[in-house]
């Protein structure tokens, strides 16, 4: 690569207990990014900071906050922004372990749930901002249907929950469920684990 980019995104290896090892697929082409390009990248695909190489400048205005959990979600979607161009390489360059006891996605407490969704709070705020609605909309009902979440994570995305989402058959049961009764939807997700699909 002879050119400067600001954010270099990768893609990743997933390991499991076994060691078992397969590539993640992205489904992106190698190449330059437009900001939508790399915004989409963060929302949809991955928003993990391991998941690029960033030029030390864009540190400049940004930081990520102390003793959070999910810190990550708050501010790579800013450092996309700020920066001027982005790449993606289609290499796995990171080989991450799924499952692995201790993780910050495999024990799930109180805690690391409120830091999750505060992060999520400041990244739909500035997606609509810079106009990625349906960025933050997906984002937004994924947030809802998985971790159950009241009305009043959505005082700042209130359009977007009357506008039309197209969902498969099961989101559409745990809506219904959802809407019906919060509590049988607090109840399948407490069974179920974090994720309910």
């Amino acid at each position: 690569m002879d050119h400067h980019f600001d954010i270099v995104f990768i893609t990743h290896n997933l390991v499991t207990q076994d060691r078992y090892i397969t590539k993640n697929k992205t489904g992106m082409r190698e190449g330059p990014l437009s900001e939508a390009e790399a915004m989409l990248y963060n929302a949809i695909i991955s928003n993990a900071a391991w998941l690029a190489l960033y030029n030390r400048h864009l540190f400049d205005d940004y930081s990520f906050p102390e003793n959070r959990y999910y810190e990550d979600v708050g501010v790579i979607h800013r450092l996309i922004h700020a920066s001027k161009e982005s790449y993606f390489l289609d290499v796995a360059l990171y080989n991450h372990r799924i499952g692995r006891p201790g993780g910050i996605t495999t024990e799930f407490d109180l805690r690391k749930r409120q830091d999750y969704l505060d992060m999520h709070k400041v990244r739909i705020g500035d997606l609509l901002d810079w106009g990625y609605e349906s960025y933050a909309r997906e984002l937004a009902f994924s947030i809802l249907l998985k971790y159950g979440l009241r009305e009043e994570f959505f005082t700042n995305v209130v359009r977007l929950t009357r506008a039309k989402i197209s969902v498969g058959w099961k989101q559409r049961i745990m809506l219904v469920v959802f809407k019906v009764s919060p509590n049988m939807f607090d109840s399948i997700c407490s069974i179920t684990g974090k994720r309910v699909f």
